[in-house]
């Protein structure tokens, strides 16, 4: 498949190991060189983090400086050419599609977010109960150009239910309650059935509960078939691994799942470090049935905490207290000194290896305050930090040197996944039952 600005094709790389170095209140993987410049291969494994990209980020590279290490600021995007790290995957969004995303080496991935997170919002005001509505028509257009020019994978056109407890929302959506959000979904699948972009596209998994979950599965049904390739899991059956998993028997059950061929499953909108490790597993078990599925999720962590000046220093594994990444913000870098190297001032925590070249005066030289390309430059590091948090995340649970208290837990997500694939009896629904609280507790 063509996509602008790539040529798609997709290249291989060797696996590499990564060992822990002891970086003081943390630790995060001391990356090997072939993996701190390329994180592809160290994903093949493991559910693989898709960065949703914000427009801010490249919004900074239009005023660059003299950075050390980095030579023009398209450096500063993975999906470029010459990155100062490789990683094939991104997610933007329909809504931002009048400002592109650079992405310019072969191979790379993009998913397109359909912008329901704007519906959601209030923000792409429209009477979407209304098929005929001139602004429905209008944001249908703007997600179908963006997919077929840029994505290789979009996520269907959903109204979004976790906001419809607002009336200010219902009133700018013209949507006031889960039935009306799930016809008017329908009808914006049924739109892009009839009117396919050129790439694979991906079924809106939504409710909050379990028996609304299976309501907006069963209703959606009909509508898998191509462009719908995948599934994006939303709302309760992403918050709720519960649900996740018995979605996906459900899935398993009705021959949704394929046996052969790629097939994406995505996670809209979560990378908390637990439930990452969740999905590597899930990952793992799909591939027992096809080897080719892949399963991704994303957030836009990593540039909207650079966008408080919140920058990444580390991870916090401790199953006792939660999994966590480690934050500070560029106001202690406030009356240090511009010469002042930034690992001076935050000695005891790991700064990735761009930040770690930098002056506090390189960082933030307005006075101790960020312009747009330092912000450029967090939102980069903070998502080196976070892939390389989940490479360590999952290699603890690997090992598990830090779950010698939970073994029994452990072994009972295996059981859970063996059962959504390979048992369809009763049983299945009488174990998730009984172990509900501590698979959620386990999962983040």
């Amino acid at each position: 498949m063509q996509r602008r600005q790539q040529d798609g094709v997709q290249q291989h790389h060797d696996h590499a190991d990564c060992c822990l170095v002891n970086m003081g209140e943390l630790e995060l993987p001391q990356l090997l060189p072939e993996i701190a410049m390329n994180f592809n291969a160290a994903f093949d494994d493991l559910a693989r983090y898709v960065p949703a990209m914000q427009p801010t980020f490249q919004l900074g590279f239009n005023a660059p400086r003299p950075v050390p290490g980095v030579k023009h600021p398209d450096q500063l995007n993975w999906l470029n050419q010459n990155a100062l790290f490789e990683y094939d995957w991104a997610l933007y969004s329909a809504a931002n599609a009048n400002q592109p995303l650079s992405r310019t080496r072969p191979g790379t991935k993009l998913i397109g977010d359909s912008g329901g997170y704007q519906i959601a919002k209030g923000v792409w005001k429209a009477d979407w109960s209304n098929e005929h509505c001139p602004d429905v028509a209008k944001y249908r257009q703007q997600v179908w150009d963006f997919f077929d020019a840029d994505c290789d994978y979009g996520v269907g056109l959903d109204v979004p239910v976790f906001t419809l407890d607002q009336p200010k929302i219902r009133q700018a959506i013209g949507i006031q309650d889960e039935n009306e959000a799930l016809d008017a979904s329908l009808r914006n699948f049924q739109w892009f059935i009839d009117n396919p972009p050129n790439c694979e596209m991906l079924m809106v998994l939504q409710g909050h509960d379990w028996p609304s979950c299976l309501n907006w599965y069963q209703a959606i049904k009909p509508y898998f078939r191509p462009p719908f390739t995948g599934f994006a899991f939303g709302s309760g059956t992403k918050i709720s691994s519960y649900n996740t998993l018995m979605m996906l028997q459900q899935l398993h059950d009705d021959g949704h799942i394929r046996k052969k061929g790629p097939q994406l499953f995505h996670f809209l909108g979560r990378s908390n470090l637990a439930f990452t490790v969740f999905l590597t597993q899930v990952k793992r078990h799909l591939r027992t049935w096809n080897p080719e599925i892949e399963v991704t999720y994303d957030t836009s962590n990593a540039f909207r905490n650079a966008g408080f000046g919140g920058v990444y220093t580390g991870c916090n594994i401790n199953p006792d207290e939660g999994w966590s990444m480690t934050t500070r913000n560029v106001s202690d870098l406030s009356f240090k000194g511009l010469s002042t190297r930034v690992s001076k001032v935050w000695p005891d925590t790991a700064v990735a290896y761009l930040l770690k070249r930098l002056t506090i005066g390189q960082l933030v030289p307005n006075n101790g305050k960020l312009d747009g390309y330092g912000y450029s430059i967090i939102m980069h590091h903070n998502t080196w930090m976070l892939l390389s948090a989940i490479l360590e995340a999952n290699n603890e649970y690997d090992n598990g040197a830090r779950w010698n208290n939970h073994n029994e837990l452990r072994h009972r997500l295996d059981q859970l996944l063996d059962l959504t694939f390979y048992d369809p009896d009763d049983d299945f629904d009488w174990y998730m039952t009984m172990n509900e609280a501590q698979l959620d507790w386990l999962c983040g």
